[in-house]
């Protein structure tokens, strides 16, 4: 059998090309990420208070470390750059979604408002005291 002129033809021309982003850096800016999420709790980004003007500060923070010689952020160990990254997509993303800040939902634990985390997946809110994904 002969091949047709259809053989390995993909129309993906005008798609997003994700080929183009350095994998290399991303692995840190992951890293960052990761770090973060341990620590506080996953997209807890979302939940910070006035978090417009404070991942403006931190990018700038880690920017001026990096520009006077300061490679790597001492707690984390990863480069400035990623954590500055990091604090870009977190202000591209309250831009990109309309957001002037962060989410203002808090979840009720024991009749009061709590710290709120979020389940990547579901989207779904949790408590941070019990870790209860239904708390009221």
């Amino acid at each position: 059998m002969e091949p047709t002129s259809t053989l390995g033809v993909k129309f993906d021309k005008a798609k997003p090309k994700w080929s183009l982003v350095p994998q290399g850096v991303m692995t840190d800016v992951v890293d960052v990420l990761t770090k973060g999420a341990m620590k506080y709790a996953p997209d807890n980004w979302m939940y910070v208070p006035e978090a417009r003007t404070r991942y403006y500060d931190a990018t700038l923070r880690h920017l001026t470390a990096w520009w006077e010689g300061e490679k790597h952020d001492p707690e984390t160990g990863n480069s400035h750059l990623s954590h500055a990254i990091c604090c870009l997509m977190f202000l591209l993303w309250f831009d990109l979604k309309g957001k002037n800040d962060a989410r203002t939902h808090s979840p009720i634990h024991d009749g009061k408002a709590v710290e709120a985390g979020r389940d990547v997946r579901s989207g779904r809110g949790w408590c941070l005291p019990c870790g209860d994904k239904g708390c009221k």
